[in-house]
């Protein structure tokens, strides 16, 4: 037997209506359509085309990427870079603006959109400007000279009135200290190069120098300054920058000495500060370079000491060997040190390889090692960048050979350079600093510039 659910007819009809009205309610909404929200104010956009630039460079500002309701239409964009510059007004959304900044900080960038009913919108970006690091303008050399005409030639140079860089630079090219050269007449500005005294009304030495010295006049000059003409030997080991004071009184005597200082017009406590190289401003017949030999009031010299060169360096020495371990005689290691102008005390200390610094004929036979380090590689192209960083180095022109490295201009030699230079040499940077820069002519062919 089947029982039926039964339900009434007033519960049907309530459950078929309530449906109907639930669909018909379901399919309205689904035939609705949909509404987006619209602008009622203006959207402000700002883009920069760098947020770091460096002082002086173009900041581009542009607000294509703002948006006005619709049917409005735009009264004007203000763009203020926050320098306390006048702000910069455009009125389409297609323009830009260019600024440059004339100092380093942070500076905030305001773009404010206003439509046609005043409704205002507003943007803003932070810009750090850096500032723009330039190497200083080398300072002027104050050469050529322009000497005055008719100056008396006994004026001192410091009468002139030059520039310390200058006064520096001509110590420099003259090899006389710089507070000893202020003292000394204008006469030994002869001694810089031709093109340094271009349009120069130079005048002569005071004294004699500037006479021209022959026969009987040298005589009797001769008689009157004791000691002249002035005979150097040639095998004393002198170097043209040597300084007057280190030459030993066997070669210029307290009496030559005197008549030098009169001749050149300076006190005898300046003399000695003076390099060889000034007798080079005297008349040729007043020099004498002489081997020697049999004086002539008669007699005979003393025996020449044991010949210094050539050197025989021993085959198979290490090249990190110091020169202190050859066992050179005194008189050998002062003269090898007179040479290269490098103090005894120190040439002791460096490796062998530095006699390289001594004239080919100097090394004849030698079985010289290379230098320690890098020195022997054939080091070219990009190799050098790798394994010497700082290479290759520039001498500016006009340093003397004899400079020692520590007296060259600054910025010259980096940190960096002199620790290489150490590395390369094999010795410390303290005792580098004490040498002349002519042994930086050791390094290999591209690795230097300008000596």
């Amino acid at each position: 037997m089947r029982i039926r659910p039964t339900v009434t007819s007033g519960m049907s009809i309530a459950v078929t209506a309530a449906l109907a009205v639930a669909t018909s309610a379901t399919l309205s909404a689904a035939a609705a359509p949909q509404r987006s929200t619209a602008l009622t104010h203006p959207v402000a956009a700002l883009t920069l085309s760098t947020a770091k630039p460096a002082v002086g460079a173009k900041v581009v500002a542009t607000v294509n990427h703002s948006r006005l309701p619709k049917g409005d239409r735009l009264r004007k964009v203000t763009i203020r870079f926050g320098d306390r510059t006048k702000a910069v007004v455009l009125h389409s959304l297609k323009g830009r603006a260019r600024h440059s900044y004339t100092k380093p900080g942070t500076f905030v960038v305001v773009v404010t959109v206003v439509d046609r009913h005043g409704k205002k919108a507003r943007k803003s970006k932070h810009v750090v400007v850096h500032a723009v690091h330039t190497s200083p303008p080398p300072a002027p050399s104050g050469l050529p000279l322009k000497i005055p005409a008719g100056l008396p030639a006994t004026t001192p140079i410091s009468a002139l009135g030059l520039p310390t860089t200058t006064l520096s630079r001509i110590a420099s090219l003259v090899g006389i200290p710089a507070g000893t050269l202020s003292g000394l007449p204008v006469g030994f500005l002869g001694m810089l190069p031709a093109a340094d005294l271009t349009g120069a009304a130079l005048p002569s030495l005071p004294g004699l120098a500037g006479l021209p010295l022959s026969g009987d006049l040298v005589t009797l000059l001769s008689a009157t300054l004791g000691g002249l003409p002035f005979s150097l030997p040639t095998n004393a080991g002198l170097t043209p920058f040597q300084l007057i004071g280190t030459v030993p009184s066997t070669v210029l005597s307290t009496v030559q000495l005197t008549s030098l200082s009169t001749l050149f017009g300076v006190p005898t406590s300046v003399l000695p500060n003076l390099p060889l190289s000034v007798l080079g401003l005297l008349p040729g017949n007043l020099v004498q370079f002489v081997t020697p030999g049999t004086p002539p009031g008669g007699g005979t010299t003393p025996p020449p000491p044991t010949p210094v060169f050539p050197l025989s360096i021993a085959a198979g020495l290490l090249p990190t060997s110091l020169i202190s371990s050859l066992g050179l005689p005194s008189t050998a290691l002062s003269t090898v040190s007179s040479t290269l102008t490098i103090p005894a005390g120190t040439l002791s200390g460096l490796p062998v390889g530095f006699l390289r610094l001594l004239p080919a004929g100097d090394l004849t036979g030698s079985a010289l090692p290379s230098l320690p380090g890098l020195a022997s590689l054939p080091l070219l192209g990009n190799t050098i960048g790798m394994l010497l960083a700082g290479l290759p180095i520039t001498i500016p022109s006009g340093v003397l050979p004899t400079t020692l490295i520590s007296a060259l201009p600054a910025g010259t030699l980096s940190v960096l350079q002199l620790s290489t230079l150490s590395t390369y040499f094999g010795i410390p940077t303290s005792v580098l600093k004490t040498l002349p820069v002519n042994v930086l002519t050791l390094l290999p062919t591209g690795l230097l510039n300008g000596l």
